[in-house]
């Protein structure tokens, strides 16, 4: 700004100025601010430009870093999402699993636990049909016992009958023999009485 003013004036002073007005003074003037102008000019070239053109270059710089930081921010925050997206996925994955594990784990245990069941349901029908059977031999040896019982029962009531028979006809026999021998003696009595008469 102080260049293009400086500028200015000297257009000024120069439109102003008619060459047989202008003495050394003002010569001097003009060159004084002709070398202000060329001193501001190179300072503006030397310093100001390269300057102005860093300062854009580092802003240039700045935004692109930002940008490239922003890009990033966002690339992250995008790998992030997808992150937890695969993460979420995952997990419900897991659970999607672990859920069909438990079923089939219950499945698996109610099928083991119904086994058992039927294996105890034989083994008991198992043991009632051998306790029957156990049941239908001690009863039938029982009843062969009792019949066994019964049939010596029989056995030793006839052969006391026999006995008592075989008694009974050996007592009539002797009694028989006695009632014989006692007839006998009477007839000798007799006989005898007869002889004597």
């Amino acid at each position: 700004s102080q260049v293009s003013d400086a500028l200015d004036n000297v257009r000024a002073l120069v439109k102003h100025l008619k060459p047989q007005t202008c003495d050394g003074a003002c010569l001097e003037a003009m060159g004084r601010h002709m070398l202000a102008v060329f001193a501001m000019c190179g300072m503006y070239i030397t310093n100001v430009h390269p300057a102005y053109h860093e300062k854009l270059a580092l802003q240039l710089q700045e935004d692109l870093i930002r940008e490239e930081e922003e890009s990033n921010k966002k690339q992250e925050a995008k790998k992030a999402k997808a992150h937890d997206k695969k993460k979420k996925a995952n997990e419900a994955k897991a659970l999607k699993k672990a859920e069909e594990d438990a079923m089939k784990r219950q499945a698996e245990e109610a099928k083991k636990a119904k086994a058992e069941e039927e294996a105890l349901k034989r083994k008991a029908a198992e043991e009632e049909k051998a306790r029957k059977k156990a049941e239908d031999r001690r009863k039938a040896q029982e009843a062969e016992e009792q019949k066994r019982l019964k049939e010596l029962e029989i056995e030793e009531a006839r052969l006391r009958e026999e006995a008592a028979k075989r008694s009974e006809q050996e007592v009539a026999k002797e009694r028989a023999r006695s009632d014989k021998e006692r007839e006998r003696s009477r007839e000798q009595e007799q006989q005898q009485q007869q002889q004597q008469q």
